[in-house]
């Protein structure tokens, strides 16, 4: 029987892949019983991303009832026994594990450390749009102010001011949507979408902290219960606390070393508690709050649906600034004083801040204001400055209204009065 030569290479092939077909099945059984631990976890992971595509979307189309396998956007479906498995003891850290566009602000400098923020895709986090069941979150007040950080000028949304307990899903837009809800979406949208059960309910606790004695340890403890409201309704609760401390896991700073610490007045600085590791700017802030999470819907006859959902939180916070050398006071001699005094009456706010140090002439006195100037006592002195210290307090001082004023006279100090107005006063 003879076989023409477009046959015998169909066949050829046919074999070749029968061959490795065969070859990687041996593999797999070869592997089967070293790794029946992993297999199931891959089963269970396909099963998880099975239900998650046939998950029914609200995020990044107008369509109703879209599942997220037809959605012509790039959706990310995170289900809340991913985000409990992750391990993370809040819902930035947690999101920034199993999102692989989104970048958590691991910490903050001064005050950007109470308010962590994220981003998606490297785009600052004032373009990423988060919703809480489909309706917009407020923002933080918290302005970071962090120079040369990727999240500088920051003032997103606080993701870890909704208890992780209190989520069922969040959908994650993984691309820009300004044409579907405006330019705060430029980057995405986290839509985070709460719990709906109407019976059952979690406890859960945590404590840990850093090793190698770097602090932040924490305590949270947080519950979630369902209740029934009616027929067809549900009403969901959750409470959350938690309590994590200041950590410190910087180095000694270069500035504090023995051997850089060797003029008056930063000879003192070895006597601050704590010495070397003064500055402690580089950790996490300390932060405590209790928040309250309520979900509940009613259905009516006819598809009517009655809902509410809502979070109260109370937070406290503070973190440390970075260290101010002692030279920063340096244009006040040893045993000298420096002093503030602050008071109010109905129109104004008083601020005073008095000094017994080098001062200046009344031909200083008239240059002090101008950007960059430095006395001949200032420069005497060698100290570090640039002179834009009373530029830029009259520039903020004036555009917020108000009014500045110096006194200075040789050799006896000087004063610096401050007058602003108060709100009401401003408001008129």
């Amino acid at each position: 029987m003879s076989m023409s030569s477009s046959k015998a290479r169909q066949l050829g092939l046919r074999l070749a892949i029968t061959m490795l077909c065969a070859g990687g099945s041996a593999i797999c059984t070869s592997r089967a019983l070293g790794a029946t631990a992993t297999a199931t976890s891959a089963s269970e992971a396909s099963a998880t991303d099975a239900g998650a595509l046939d998950e029914v979307i609200v995020t990044g189309s107008r369509e109703t009832g879209l599942k997220a396998s037809d959605s012509p956007a790039p959706i990310q479906i995170v289900s809340a026994d991913a985000l409990n498995q992750s391990g993370a003891p809040d819902l930035m850290s947690a999101l920034s594990q199993l999102v692989p566009s989104l970048q958590m602000q691991a910490f903050g400098f001064d005050m950007a450390g109470q308010t962590l923020t994220a981003r998606l895709r490297g785009v600052s986090p004032n373009d990423v749009l988060v919703m809480v069941n489909g309706k917009r979150r407020h923002t933080t007040s918290n302005l970071a102010v962090d120079v040369g950080s990727p999240f500088q000028g920051a003032a997103g949304v606080d993701l870890n001011f909704i208890p992780l307990d209190a989520i069922d899903h969040i959908e994650v837009l993984t691309e820009g949507a300004a044409a579907q809800y405006g330019t705060d979406a430029i980057a995405g949208v986290v839509n985070i979408i709460l719990k709906r059960n109407s019976s059952g309910g979690t406890l859960s606790g945590t404590y840990g902290q850093y090793g190698n004695n770097g602090g932040g340890r924490t305590e949270d403890v947080s519950g979630n219960a369902g209740f029934e409201a009616g027929t067809g309704g549900f009403f969901n609760i959750t409470g959350n606390f938690r309590n994590h401390g200041h950590s410190n896991v910087g180095e000694i700073d270069p500035r504090l070393l023995p051997a850089n610490l060797t003029s008056y007045p930063d000879t003192n600085a070895a006597n601050v508690p704590g010495y070397p590791y003064t500055n402690r700017i580089s950790g996490d802030a300390a932060v405590q709050q209790k928040i309250l999470s309520v979900n509940s819907g009613f259905d009516f006859d006819g598809g009517t649906e009655l809902y509410l959902f809502g979070t109260y939180g109370h937070k406290n916070a503070a973190s440390y600034e970075n260290y101010r050398m002692p030279s920063k006071i340096q244009y006040t001699p040893a045993g000298g004083t420096v002093r503030i005094r602050l008071w109010a009456d109905p129109a104004h706010a008083h601020v005073v801040v008095s000094d017994t140090g080098v001062g200046m002439s009344a031909e200083e006195r008239a240059r002090a204001f101008d950007m960059s100037y430095r006395g001949r006592g200032a420069q005497a002195l060698r100290a570090g400055g640039r002179g834009l210290g009373l530029t830029l307090s009259r520039e903020l001082v004036e555009a917020m209204g108000g009014s500045i004023s110096l006194w200075s006279e040789e050799d006896r100090g000087s004063e610096v009065r401050v007058l602003l107005p108060v709100a009401s006063e401003m408001a008129t």
